[in-house]
């Protein structure tokens, strides 16, 4: 009986030992590094629309989006990416010159 117990100590003293200087050595680790998932998100995003309405880009989509990342609590967990305005190479990736030129 009080063999086992002090056995029993014994190993309970050890393990401690061993936690504590497992605690010790997590205390100096470097932060974990800062999000690599970038969100580019801007209120003016949800004014992009088309009067048919079929524009993948649309305000309600963009908005759902939005909300479901907020939702879940991710949209703080991600780096946001500050908006610009698209210079016409990236509009012409998508849109026409015409498209281009009614919108300049």
């Amino acid at each position: 009986g009080v063999q086992s117990l002090d056995s029993a100590l014994a190993c309970a003293q050890e393990r401690e030992k061993e936690l504590l200087a497992l605690l010790a050595t997590t205390r100096n680790l470097p932060s974990p590094p800062p999000s690599k998932t970038g969100l580019i998100y801007d209120d003016r995003m949800t004014k992009h629309a088309r009067p048919c309405g079929l524009h993948p880009e649309r305000p309600a989509r963009i908005l759902k989006i939005h909300k479901k990342l907020q939702d879940k609590g991710l949209f703080p967990l991600c780096h946001v990416v500050p908006c610009r305005l698209a210079v016409e190479e990236e509009i012409l990736t998508c849109h026409t010159p015409l498209f281009w030129k009614s919108i300049k």
